[in-house]
């Protein structure tokens, strides 16, 4: 508003200098046309007078005096009887002069004066005489008051302007000074921004010492105030603050996620406009009202997200009406839930693993000791099974020790250069007993110092015997494991593949947990723990590596290990 006025003012002033300079002319003007009209009036006075003593004291007749007059003036004179009525009575004691505007721009003066003639008579001496207007060059030099005042407009307005332009400058400068900035800035360019010659040395001096001053206060608060969003916003617990009357002042990032919000996150909004879920409104309500904290959970409708709620009323800062304002904390435990989940499920599991093999061996002693050590052939076909039920706990337990030790490892292991030919061999030597036990061929495709693959030996020497161990344990007899070795855009994918009865789609994605397995009584007779695979993932994470499954049920598997490729350099 203040600028729009300015900037009419800076067309208004020459205006009002010429408008000042036309009245000024015009008062001049008028001036000169009444002095002008005063002198006429007094030359026209004395002419009647002379001509109304030369009738009073002429022997001539009137009409005679008043051609005469005519014959030797410029004007027309004409005496009229005292009995016209169009005369006006007070000319009696002087002349009564009246103007007259004619339409070429001429004027006539009328004069009318009362005389008595010689022979005594009253009469009206009525005297008319044309006269020109004003001379122009008597006051033409005047009308320069017209550009005089509007050079002193434009005088006032360059004033107004320079004046107007130091005042933008210095706006500009403290909005300069006011846009946020994280550094505050010096005093050199301070004094660039803000010239002393553009005010008073005193008013700049404690203007700049104020700027500074404001400056350093703004720029601490604002840096406290940016490290405290990306506190906020960098934290993975959800935060929420209300006012007293429940309405939404802050939200951070884990926040807004946990609950869904719409984006962006409208502020101010009403919490039971912005929350939908239920319980969450009932927390923070109830904490309001009772003024204490209140805990809650929540199971989110995604898949088994479960948050922690904890409303907090703060009640230093109460409102108006009594209602503190309220601090909404969200968490997601989750995961906290999966691990108790998974601990339960593995003690559960373990317990039952370890469960299974005692009763059976505890079963066959005690048949032996009711008397069956005296038959021959049972006390051997005991013993034969106490011996495989030991095996089978010495193998659980030794399962898990390894994988307690895998866990304990960093996330990534020292890794060196490895030789996948050598590695598979090996394993293959381990395995080939096993595999002619059970009738089933394992067929090694890798070929010598073919491809080699960045990876710790211990750890890639259990993955392969441990994917060969499942392929040759779940083959059928006659059946073939295939052992193969491709390179593919700098990695390595060494893949088992078995002909055996394979996987159920369904439980494609659960293979890799622990004790987890298929068909529990088809394990079990096989001789597994439920631990080699989920033994596998952990050394495969360990190592940078990537594991994959594809199965057809009744045609068998196909697992695929993804390791980096070794250059010669490494």
């Amino acid at each position: 508003m203040s600028t729009s006025i300015s900037r009419w003012s800076l067309v208004a002033w020459p205006c009002i200098g010429v408008l000042a300079g036309w009245i000024v002319c015009q008062c001049i003007v008028w001036q000169y046309e009444i002095v002008w009209r005063l002198n006429q009036n007094q030359l026209v006075g004395e002419k009647v007078e002379f001509y109304r003593r030369i009738i009073a004291s002429s022997g001539n007749s009137a009409g005679q005096l008043a051609q005469l007059a005519n014959a030797s003036s410029d004007g027309q004179w004409m005496l009229v009887p005292d009995d016209s009525s169009s005369l006006d009575r007070k000319s009696l004691q002087g002349p009564s002069i009246e103007w007259y505007v004619e339409p070429d721009g001429f004027r006539r003066v009328r004069a009318v004066r009362s005389i008595s003639t010689a022979d005594g008579e009253l009469s009206w001496l009525v005297f008319s005489q044309r006269v020109p207007p004003v001379a122009r060059s008597l006051y033409s030099w005047a009308y320069s008051f017209v550009p005089v005042g509007f050079l002193l407009g434009l005088i006032v307005c360059w004033l107004h302007f320079r004046r107007w332009m130091q005042r933008e400058k210095i706006l500009r400068a403290l909005q300069s000074l006011r846009t946020p900035n994280r550094n505050a800035m010096p005093r050199e360019a301070m004094l660039n921004v803000l010239p002393g010659k553009s005010m008073d040395p005193g008013i700049h001096r404690e203007l700049i010492e104020l700027v500074e001053q404001f400056q350093s206060t703004y720029s601490d608060i604002q840096n406290d105030a940016e490290q405290s969003q990306s506190v906020l916003a960098a934290m993975p617990v959800g935060i929420l603050a209300f006012t007293s009357d429940l309405r939404l002042v802050f939200a951070n990032r884990a926040g807004v996620d946990m609950l869904d919000l719409n984006e962006p996150t409208p502020v101010n909004a009403r919490l039971i406009e912005l929350i939908r879920h239920p319980r969450v409104i009932d927390v923070v309500a109830e904490a309001q009202r009772s003024g204490q904290t209140l805990d809650g959970e929540i199971d989110r409708n995604d898949g088994g997200t479960v948050l922690r709620l904890r409303a907090y009323p703060l009640a230093s800062d109460a409102g108006v009406d009594g209602k503190p304002p309220m601090l909404l904390v969200l968490t997601d435990e989750t995961r906290l839930r999966q691990l108790e989940n998974a601990r339960r499920d593995f003690t559960a599991n373990v317990s039952h693993e370890l469960k299974t093999p005692l009763a059976a061996i505890k079963a066959y002693t005690e048949t032996l000791l009711m008397g069956a050590m005296d038959d021959p052939d049972a006390k051997e076909r005991f013993i034969q099974r106490i011996n495989e039920q030991a095996s089978r706990l010495d193998n659980l337990i030794r399962d898990l020790l390894q994988l307690t030790k895998i866990q304990s490892l960093p996330e990534r292991i020292s890794l060196s250069r490895l030789s996948i030919f050598e590695t598979v061999r090996s394993s293959v030597e381990e395995h080939n007993q096993i595999a002619s036990k059970r009738n089933v061929e394992i067929v090694n495709h890798v070929q010598e110092n073919e491809f080699h693959v960045m990876a710790e030996y211990d750890a890639l020497r259990t993955i392969l015997s441990n994917l060969l161990s499942n392929a040759i344990r779940y083959s059928k007899e006659g059946g073939t494991v295939e052992i193969k070795a491709k390179r593919l855009h700098g990695f390595i994918d060494v893949s088992v593949i078995d002909n055996g009865i394979g996987i159920p789609e369904s439980d494609l994605e659960r293979i890799f947990e622990r004790f987890y397995r298929v068909d529990k009584a088809r394990s079990a007779d096989a001789g597994g723990t439920g631990l080699g695979l989920a033994i596998v993932k952990y050394l495969v994470q360990a190592i940078g590596g990537s594991i994959s499954v594809r199965s057809r049920l009744g045609e068998g598997s196909e697992f695929t290990l993804r390791l980096d490729e070794a250059t010669s350099s490494e």
